[in-house]
């Protein structure tokens, strides 16, 4: 590999630290765009989460069986987790830690984005996405903690469900435990790959265009997650390349262009001028990611003599 010139060094930690500095912006603006996502609801997620409801004046505890009132959070849910993601990539320095933060964030974004910040659920497959994430977690706590509490709430949150007949069809709920019987982990995890495919189906018509570079983040991940000890040991030793860490940084950039591009078009945020903002963060980010970073990424890829993307 090439040595770097003061120079060269120099430029590259200030691109850097813009690129994070923009990471951590984008984190607060979800922040502030989020409560936004409180009124799908009658219900404030704040109380649902502390496990109470409000009826009429008067807060009363959330009974078994209104579980399904996380359902109409989910927008909600996935600007908070979006924030929280790009606030742990911002603070870790792990080059692996890193890697798998951003294959979440690339699939939270390219396949998740459009259908979870969307406000026009007349199309039932965003209703039934929604849902049955909400379910297959409830299941996850079910048969993992595995207490008389959450097997009750998978088990009625099921029922509230399969009442829905306008809503959900049989298959949806084919590849979920039916009786305490089968709710193991085991038998659930036979299920898993099943149920994952069927989310993923239901969103597929609403994925957003990949960017260049998510097949080779999405591969170098995939031999980590699996354990291939050669992959871990080149993730260690690019820890100080530079073309990683534009690759990574790079495209965390592109998915918040992209994520905030889909809540300005998609969702129904009232506030004019919080849109405004929006969309200028965006146009903002895209003119940094063409003018600034991805020049520099190249650079640094030409000059540690790695394939450039």
């Amino acid at each position: 590999m090439a040595s770097l010139t003061q120079a060269q060094v120099k430029k590259y930690k200030e691109v850097d630290r813009r690129t994070q500095a923009k990471i951590i912006s984008v984190a607060k603006l979800l922040h502030e765009i989020s409560p936004h996502f409180d009124r799908y609801s009658n219900q404030r997620k704040a109380d649902i989460d502390r496990g109470m409801m409000k009826v009429g004046s008067v807060y009363v505890p959330l009974k078994t069986g209104k579980r399904d009132l996380f359902e109409q959070h989910y927008p909600l849910t996935y600007i908070e987790n979006m924030a929280v993601l790009l606030e742990h990539m911002n603070r870790t320095d792990s080059a692996i830690a890193k890697w798998l933060l951003m294959r979440t964030i690339l699939e939270t974004v390219y396949r998740y984005a459009r259908i979870s910040v969307i406000a026009d659920t007349s199309d039932k497959k965003i209703v039934r996405f929604r849902a049955l994430t909400v379910l297959d977690f409830h299941l996850h706590l079910a048969s993992v903690v595995n207490t008389k509490h959450w097997i009750d709430e998978y088990f009625d949150l099921l029922d509230s469900f399969r009442k829905r007949t306008s809503t959900f069809i049989s298959k949806d709920f084919e590849i979920f435990p039916q009786s305490r019987r089968t709710l193991s982990i085991d038998n659930n995890e036979e299920l898993r790959r099943e149920r994952v495919k069927h989310l993923i189906n239901l969103a597929s018509g609403f994925f957003l265009m990949r960017p260049a570079g998510y097949k080779e983040v999405y591969s170098n991940t995939s031999q980590l997650i699996h354990g291939n000890p050669f992959q871990t040991s080149m993730a260690r030793k690019l820890q100080g390349q530079w073309r990683e860490r534009f690759l990574i940084h790079g495209l965390t950039i592109k998915s918040c262009d992209d994520l905030l591009q889909t809540i300005a078009n998609f969702s129904d945020i009232k506030d004019k001028k919080l849109v405004t903002k929006i969309q200028k963060n965006s146009a903002e980010l895209q003119k940094f990611f063409l003018d600034t970073l991805k020049p520099t990424w190249a650079e640094a890829a030409r000059t540690e003599l790695t394939r450039p993307l």
